[in-house]
């Protein structure tokens, strides 16, 4: 990657072999060692004492000649660096204006006006305990249907919580599971509980508040607390 026109190096996003050949600014530069992952590689010949540009600007200067292809580090640089310097904060700042009309993405539309990226099919356990059951409510939904129908994803939020949480704690949990119900990305939700946890289903209505009736069900808990 080359980070800046200017720059005299790129970076290897990835461990690069030696004798590959990279394509920079429509030239070739083949590399004359193997280049670990994140380390600079010259795009062109450098004359020992020459600075080394990376961002647009000085980073140091090689210590010897080299070539393109070449890999730089600490045995073939040193830095510019000597004593105490005064640094003075002068950013090079370019502003840019995108048009706002006609911005459009593909997404999903909610009732409440959200929008969502995914359409996921989200389980929202209310406790921990039945994290297991969930995942064989997912597993027999894929069974019978493999292709997920209109869902993109069918996720379980997990979670070790819901059960013998006492005040804050218990308020935050049932706030985060709440905040997921409520997500754009979520285009069905089923919240399922157990019946003898703290955030029973009814205690964790409460907390949720309006929602999507069509879109958000409940499954589990005592009859008493559905």
């Amino acid at each position: 990657m080359k980070l800046h026109q200017k720059d005299s190096v790129v970076v290897a996003l990835a461990p690069i072999p030696k004798n590959t050949t990279l394509m920079v600014d429509q030239q070739t530069v083949t590399t004359l060692v193997n280049v670990p992952q994140g380390h600079k590689i010259a795009v062109f010949d450098l004359k020992k004492d020459t600075n080394v540009i990376k961002y647009g600007y000085p980073i140091g200067h090689v210590t010897q000649d080299i070539q393109a292809g070449e890999w730089l580090h600490t045995h073939n640089m040193k830095t510019n660096l000597s004593g105490e310097l005064a640094y003075h904060y002068q950013p090079d700042v370019h502003p840019v204006d995108y048009p706002l009309e006609n911005r459009t993405f593909q997404g999903y539309i909610r009732k409440n006006g959200k929008v969502g990226i995914r359409n996921d099919l989200l389980i929202v356990p209310t406790v921990g305990c039945v994290n297991g059951v969930a995942e064989l409510i997912v597993k027999k939904f894929k069974a019978k249907h493999p292709d997920l129908g209109n869902f993109d994803h069918v996720t379980i939020l997990k979670h070790p919580y819901g059960c013998s949480q006492l005040g804050k704690d218990h308020q935050q949990t049932r706030t985060v599971l709440a905040d997921a119900v409520h997500h754009p990305n979520a285009g069905g939700v089923l919240v399922f509980g157990l019946g003898c946890e703290n955030n029973t289903v009814s205690e964790f209505k409460k907390v949720l508040g309006h929602y999507e009736e069509e879109r958000v069900k409940f499954l589990g808990g005592t009859r008493g607390d559905r």
